[in-house]
């Protein structure tokens, strides 16, 4: 028996990230999915923090639900010029929504990126923990056009080995289990 390769273990990686990702979202979470879908044409939504968990028992309007709005570049996400340059030089630039839905009134705060700056924030390329510590946690993508669903996915799976790369060498004995 040969070991696997380091591509297929990548492969692998992937695969179950890309599993993680699909679980369904709550039925309110995807109702504000929906609204930033519609606001952010052609965007990713991914759901992240205590909204991925709500149970039905629980009062979907006493929740502030989190997402991110991964747009496909910041000219079609963003008509203000001045709110655009914010969005490039001091990313995210977070939002608040309050929607109607047919499950009444919901909120949530949103943190909009570019796909390109996502890639570069949670590869080794860049130093910025903030966003490969967030995509390596439990997230699910609610929406996302099939043309993103691969780089979305390779994103989740670069801020996980670039959160693991990073803090290897931080536990005793250089053992990064210990982390």
């Amino acid at each position: 028996m040969t070991p696997a390769s380091s591509s297929d273990r990548r492969g692998a990686l992937f695969a179950y990230i890309d599993s993680v990702l699909s679980i369904p979202a709550p039925a309110p979470a995807a109702a504000l999915a929906a609204v930033l879908s519609a606001r952010y044409p052609g965007a990713a939504i991914f759901l992240y923090g205590s909204g991925i968990s709500v149970s039905a028992s629980e009062d979907p309007a006493a929740i502030l639900f989190d997402f991110y709005v991964i747009a496909p570049d910041y000219e079609s996400a963003i008509g203000n010029r001045a709110e655009r340059f914010a969005a490039k030089a001091l990313a995210p630039n977070v939002y608040y929504l309050e929607a109607e839905t047919p499950l009444g009134s919901l909120r949530a705060k949103y943190a909009l990126l570019s796909v390109p700056a996502l890639e570069r924030f949670v590869s080794r390329r860049t130093f910025h923990s903030y966003f490969w510590a967030r995509f390596a946690q439990p997230m699910r993508l609610v929406a996302c056009p099939a043309s993103l669903r691969a780089r979305m996915t390779g994103a989740v799976g670069a801020a996980a080995e670039t959160f693991l790369g990073r803090a290897r060498g931080l536990a005793p004995g250089g053992d990064w289990r210990a982390v």
